[in-house]
C-alpha cells in the first residue's frame, strides 16, 4: 500500500503524506494520554515482534513548540521527539489498549497514518 501512495519520512520511518484530521474530543483524549507519565515505562528491549515499526505518527504543538510521537502498537513502543529531546520507551500495559481503541478508528483507510491533533 505504501508503494501506491505519497509518503514522507518522519525521523526515518515512512508515513502517508496526507494527515488524518482528528476531532477535537479525540485530540484532547490523545493529548491527555500521551502527556501522562503512567503511559510510558522504561524500555526493556525484549520483544516478540518483528521490531519497531511505527503505525501512527501524532504531532501536537503548544506554546510554539512541537512534539511528535511515533507509536508502534505491535511491540508497544513509542519514540517521542521534542524540540530539545528524544525518548524511546515502552507503553504501559494500561496505556496500550487505550491507544489501540483511540487510534484504531483512524486506521480503517490506511496501514500507516499521521495525525495532527
Amino acid at each position: 500500500v505504501l508503494s501506491r501512495a505519497k509518503t514522507i519520512k518522519l525521523h526515518g520511518y515512512p508515513f502517508y503524506e496526507e494527515s488524518i484530521p482528528i476531532p477535537e474530543a479525540d485530540a484532547g483524549r490523545l493529548t491527555v494520554l500521551l502527556s501522562s507519565k503512567t503511559t510510558f515505562r522504561r524500555r526493556d528491549g525484549k520483544k516478540r515482534c518483528s521490531g519497531y515499526s511505527p503505525e501512527y505518527g501524532v504531532e501536537w504543538k503548544a506554546d510554539g513548540d512541537s512534539t511528535r510521537a511515533l507509536i508502534c502498537l505491535e511491540c508497544a513502543e513509542v519514540k517521542l521527539f521534542g524540540t530539545e529531546s528524544e525518548l524511546y520507551c515502552d507503553l504501559s500495559q494500561e496505556a496500550k489498549p487505550s491507544l489501540e481503541s483511540l487510534l484504531g478508528r483512524y486506521r480503517e483507510d490506511r496501514t500507516s497514518a499521521t495525525a495532527s491533533p
